[in-house]
């Protein structure tokens, strides 16, 4: 059933088009390949097109002027005027009343003209529609739409489903990542936006874009770009055209051939390139690239593996419950390691029921100044201390590099009564290379946040990855700044958190 709903919904759109004298070769050959296939879809189109021809032979009527009838005091005299007036009697008569028969004459009909032009030229427009669709060679399929991720199209298709056969001709993905499997066995990934043309069975032409092509299984697949074309020897490679028709070919596996100009046959020069070889084909000419640092989407299922880092805490033991927690002072310097960290020996998992002990007793510890969710340590900074993690994010590239990726930190920060020794959780963004692009941090904590209480504090910050981080470095910092304690900097934490989210 909704099927055929779909299909009604694309009739009607292209027999508006053929209507309007808009409709391609492309359209033309999908409305044909209804018709022929679908005995409901025939019907329909056929409703449609009647339809048409009835709307546009409707003569238009101009509308009539009503301003005099609205006058309001006119229907206010009229009305006084009928309570006022004296009561009329009319007698009764018993006289028949007299009828009069009148000859009607008949008058032959007359056709408006501009309804017999309308009707004419609906019946030559359905004439040459039927031809059109009828007579137009019907083209091969060359590929089958394989998977997609987030595909949104501006060219081609509104909708495209696993399995759906594509013949020749333009197509255009505005976002989300699409993946074609052509008749030679050759996958192609291309990520949006990019416009692009089916050729045939081993050839493409794109316009702009990215591409990964997977042709392990022939040599001989084809793919054009306005200043270049690729020839492949049975590989992996990947392909970047920007919006001027430079192209950029990187390989990953096996040999290609690099050729300036996009005809197949004639070309002026060319470069055989291996895997781990990138070149640019830019002005007429063939230049080397010593390094390549943009990656590709490989295929769909990379992404959607990469989609499982998003909506769930990354920072590794947040809630320092992978150890043992410190209950008593004398465990101070026992245990000086946080799982999932990388430490300096100055911070500790401590145990809540330290809070109850004699040594550290919080006779007006609060519900309202402890993390609601919390398990059963958090962390103790000793002095001065660091721990920090590295979290890989390299796998969501394509949703950062097109800004769409935003991060929420958060965590329970404080320290004990009055004293002020900061806890910071810092995040530094990192390249491929570790240079930093950027920082994000939520703390320290005053203790008058806390009313000088023991306690914590919720701090939470959010805010978009930038562009090209690889990953993300994760810092908590205690300092001891209070001269009240030497033994130890009284700097807490827990429950910290770090999520990504794709932005709609």
């Amino acid at each position: 059933m909704n099927e055929h709903i779909e299909n009604y919904r694309i009739i009607s759109k292209l027999v508006l088009l053929a209507v309007n004298g808009s409709l391609n070769e492309q359209q033309a050959l999908k409305l044909n390949n209804l018709i022929i296939n679908d005995s409901q879809a025939r019907d329909y189109y056929l409703e449609c097109i009647a339809t048409q021809v009835a709307l546009q032979n409707i003569e238009c009527i101009s509308d009539q002027d009503e301003s005099e009838l609205l006058d309001v005091e006119l229907w206010r005299s009229l009305a006084y005027t009928e309570m006022t007036a004296p009561e009329v009697v009319i007698p009764k008569s018993n006289e028949p009343v007299p009828t009069h028969t009148s000859q009607v004459e008949k008058r032959p009909n007359k056709i408006n003209k501009i309804t017999l032009y309308t009707a004419i030229i609906s019946s030559v427009t359905l004439f040459f529609l039927m031809v059109t669709v009828l007579l137009t060679p019907k083209s091969e399929p060359v590929a089958v739409f394989t998977n997609s991720v987030d595909a949104q199209w501006g060219e081609g298709p509104d909708v495209l489903v696993p399995g759906d056969k594509l013949r020749p001709g333009s197509l255009r993905l505005t976002k989300g990542v699409a993946e074609i499997t052509f008749y030679d066995g050759s996958v192609v990934t291309i990520e949006g936006p990019a416009k692009f043309n089916l050729e045939a069975e081993n050839e493409m032409f794109m316009q702009f874009g990215k591409l990964w092509a997977k042709c392990e299984y022939n040599a001989g697949f084809m793919v054009r770009s306005p200043g270049a074309t690729v020839v492949d020897y049975g590989t992996e490679f990947g392909i970047l055209v920007d919006s001027r028709g430079n192209t950029n070919a990187y390989v990953a596996k096996g040999e290609i051939d690099l050729r300036v100009g996009s005809d197949v046959k004639v070309y002026k020069k060319s470069q055989r390139l291996i895997a781990g070889k990138a070149a640019c084909v830019q002005d007429q000419s063939i230049s080397k690239v010593d390094s390549w640092d943009k990656p590709f989407v490989r295929s769909v299922n990379e992404i959607e593996q990469a989609r499982k880092l998003f909506g769930q805490n990354l920072i590794v033991n947040g809630d320092f419950e992978q150890d043992e927690g410190m209950v008593s002072a004398a465990q101070l310097h026992e245990n000086m390691h946080i799982s999932g960290w990388e430490d300096d020996s100055q911070a500790i998992a401590v145990n809540y029921k330290l809070f109850e002990t004699n040594e550290f007793r919080v006779p007006d510890l609060s519900e309202e100044v402890l993390p609601p969710n919390r398990g059963n340590n958090f962390f103790h900074s000793l002095h001065n201390s660091t721990i920090s993690q590295n979290i890989d994010i390299s796998k969501l590239f394509y949703y950062v590099d097109h800004g769409a990726v935003s991060y929420d930190l958060s965590g329970w920060l404080g320290g004990w009564e009055d004293q002020d020794n900061p806890v910071e959780l810092k995040l530094t963004f990192l390249d491929s290379n570790g240079n930093p692009l950027g920082k994000s941090q939520i703390g320290p904590v005053e203790p008058t946040e806390r009313n000088n209480q023991t306690g914590f504090v919720r701090r939470e910050k959010t805010g978009t990855l930038p562009f090209n981080c690889r990953t993300i470095l994760v810092e908590l910092q205690g300092r001891q700044l209070s001269s009240d304690d030497s033994d130890a900097a009284d700097s807490y934490a827990d429950n910290l958190s770090l999520v990504l989210n794709v932005k709609r």
